[in-house]
């Protein structure tokens, strides 16, 4: 096997080599779960691992046939033959017998994918893993791993009741790549490209492997996100068929939220068929991961269960994308590749800002925190907030520590003007610390410590620069929140 190329996995190396290593003296096996969205990197930081480890490893992924062809396939896919195909099992406890007796008690790794599919060929497959681990392999030299795509799936492993509860030594849920690594996949891009680029694909390292590098951004939309036939294209809808056995039925509330639709309400009313269920289908598109809801960072944690304004979004930044500017466009009887770039160039301003920028500010802010040298506190919760009479693009909150920041975030093509930095210190402050009195229930909040931040694109005009310093507000540009994030 080819050398696998692994960039920025180093964390999650270090764990499982942590785990390859062994904890305890008195047991030399490890039951590995690792999960997360498809296309994120599960297989590939798998395989990589396994192949850097020095070890025998197996590495099987399982398909849609039939049992008994899966059950031959692993069984070969352990051998590294194919004269095994005229093998025959019965069942799995049979193929993992048979595995084990080869192992021995020689080191091995055992790395079994997209395990949701064998469970559906054979729901009996959970049962015999089960009866194979506690039989065989725990207490062997064996690592084994499994990996699977669906949440919803992949969490009922958890639950109690379920063959493998309690049996994982390390259960993983693979995240998105952060910000920062995307300088490694696309050097010759500017910040400004990268943030747009993170805004459309997020951290999914296997749509970073559908662009062109060498290509500008708008060159990219061009001919790699835009252009029929491309896989950004059916992307979306495959996400969704992938993770719902009905996507028809939750499709309606997802283009709802795609198209700007953030309060319950306005999602009832332009989700239309999915109004009577809505509450159930949010529900499920939550369990999956594909929508999240926002409550205001104002509000206490243990008051958030019944925040009622809470705003749903998709949780995916490619959804996001997705169903903001192409969904709309597939549904027209011409698909106009040179509109959709102009149209997608045009808004992706106002776009970038209001997800990818605002995110990245959010994350500054979280990480200046754990630094603990920049910020003027140490939050211990950063959103946003938003009511009536203000919306706060970043707010950082200390509830014990009675501190509070208050940013403003502007991805505009313009420096930021002294009339702009008067109003985050002026207007925003004020009315985030009068909403802040409403939610504590208190007649004011002048014992808390209050701070202001401002995030801009390219920074500020001399005038505002000056302002902001007089009134203690910390200013950044993306220059410096680029150099500074990790």
């Amino acid at each position: 096997m080819n050398e696998i190329k692994l960039i920025d996995r180093e964390r999650e190396l270090g764990i499982l080599n942590k785990q390859l290593a062994g904890s305890s003296s008195r047991r030399k096996s490890a039951f590995v779960m690792m999960y997360g969205r498809r296309r994120i990197g599960k297989s590939t930081l798998l395989k990589a691992w396994a192949q850097r480890s020095g070890r025998p490893f197996t590495y099987w992924a399982a398909g849609k046939g039939l049992a008994e062809v899966q059950m031959r396939k692993l069984f070969g896919a352990h051998m590294k033959s194919k004269s095994t195909t005229n093998m025959r099992f019965d069942a799995w406890d049979a193929v993992f017998e048979q595995i084990a007796a080869l192992i021995g008690d020689q080191p091995h790794i055992l790395i079994l994918d997209e395990i949701t599919y064998a469970v559906n060929a054979d729901p009996n497959f959970l049962a015999a893993l089960q009866h194979a681990w506690d039989q065989h392999f725990q207490d062997s030299a064996v690592t084994l791993a499994i990996c699977g795509s669906h949440f919803r799936a992949m969490n009922d492993l958890f639950r109690e009741g379920n063959p493998l509860f309690g049996r994982f030594t390390l259960p993983i849920e693979l995240e998105p790549l952060g910000f920062a690594q995307m300088r490694k996949f696309f050097p010759k891009w500017s910040v400004e490209e990268r943030v747009a680029a993170y805004a459309i694909v997020g951290g999914v390292p296997e749509y970073y492997e559908w662009l062109e590098p060498e290509q500008s951004l708008l060159e990219n939309l061009r001919t790699r996100v835009l252009k029929k036939p491309n896989p950004f294209l059916v992307e979306g809808r495959f996400l969704l068929h992938d993770a719902l056995e009905q996507p028809a039925s939750h499709l309606s509330v997802i283009e709802a939220i795609g198209a700007g639709n953030t309060a319950f309400d306005d999602i009832r009313l332009a989700s239309e068929g999915a109004s009577n269920k809505l509450i159930s289908y949010l529900d499920r598109l939550r369990d999956l991961r594909l929508v999240d809801r926002s409550i205001s960072t104002l509000v206490q944690t243990s008051k958030r269960r019944e925040a009622k304004n809470g705003r749903w979004m998709l949780a995916d930044p490619f959804l996001r994308f997705y169903f903001r500017f192409i969904a709309p466009a597939l549904e027209e009887d011409v698909f106009d590749e040179a509109g959709m770039t102009q149209l997608v160039w045009t808004h992706l301003r106002g776009f970038v800002g209001k997800t990818a920028f605002e995110d990245l500010c959010r994350e500054w802010v979280r990480q200046a925190s754990v630094k603990g040298s920049v910020l003027p506190m140490r939050p211990t919760s950063v959103g946003r907030h938003w009511s009536r009479s203000v919306e706060a693009d970043v707010i950082a909150i200390n509830w014990q520590d009675k501190s509070l920041l208050v940013g403003e975030c502007k991805w505009d093509d313009d420096l930021v003007t002294r009339e702009q930095a008067r109003k985050l210190v002026e207007h925003t402050q004020p009315a985030v610390l009068a909403d802040l009195a409403r939610q504590l229930g208190a007649a004011d909040v002048t014992d808390w410590q209050v701070h202001a931040a401002y995030f801009a694109r390219h920074g500020f005009t001399q005038e505002a620069s000056k302002y902001l310093k007089t009134q203690s507000v910390l200013a950044l540009d993306l220059k410096r929140i680029d150099a500074e994030i990790e």
